[in-house]
């Protein structure tokens, strides 16, 4: 993390599950570093399924904010089944980010409970 980043980033990967947890209040650019460094983590620790925490962020993101981010994901996180725990009232913003990430063949889906992702990831 830069000198002046706002966010915190954690993460603990279980065999072929890497679970990250992030918070703060994001920017665009931070939210792409924040993908850039999972990223890494999948290709060092090759694993296939993610799960994230983003409830304790604060992201909003314009319309063609989540077509841009959806099209810019790497092509490994094809390979990667991934659970998005999200806040339930940001759940129209995500549900569109949801749509463009199926649209480009990437696994994922967005949820409101570690236990409804987790169960979704097995």
């Amino acid at each position: 993390m830069g000198l002046f980043t706002k966010y915190k980033l954690r993460y603990t990967v279980k065999g072929d599950l890497l679970m990250v947890a992030y918070s703060g209040k994001l920017t665009k650019r931070e939210m792409n570093e924040i993908m850039d460094k999972i990223h890494k983590l999948i290709i060092e620790h090759t694993v296939r399924k993610l799960l994230i925490d983003a409830r304790d962020s604060d992201l909003h993101l314009e319309l063609n904010e989540s077509l841009s981010m959806a099209n810019e994901q790497p092509l490994e996180f094809k390979n990667v089944r991934t659970a998005i725990v999200e806040k339930k009232e940001k759940a129209a913003q995500y549900k569109m980010f949801e749509m463009f990430a199926e649209n480009r063949d990437f696994p994922m889906h967005f949820f409101n409970t570690i236990t409804e992702a987790e169960e979704w990831l097995m």
